[in-house]
């Protein structure tokens, strides 16, 4: 069984609605929405993003035997 190749149909419409044409202006389109897209401004809370200073101490470190024992129980290849 074949399948005939269906061609793209994709609209697209400047700032304003109208459809475009012209791949130029098609292109220019993609430019300034992917340019819209990268450039919005964020409106959450930046001090979400600083990390606290942890303690490095471990208080249960994993012990070799611990480590040996899950590799043991790896499965082969």
């Amino acid at each position: 069984m074949t399948t005939v190749k269906q061609g793209k149909a994709s609209i697209v419409h400047d700032r304003s609605g109208k459809c475009l044409t012209e791949e130029r202006q098609i292109l220019n389109r993609w430019t300034e929405y992917c340019s819209e897209l990268y450039n919005h401004k964020a409106n959450g809370d930046p001090s979400v993003l600083n990390c606290t200073q942890t303690d490095t101490e471990d208080d249960h470190p994993i012990l070799r035997r611990e480590v040996e024992a899950a590799v043991q129980s790896l499965k082969k290849g």
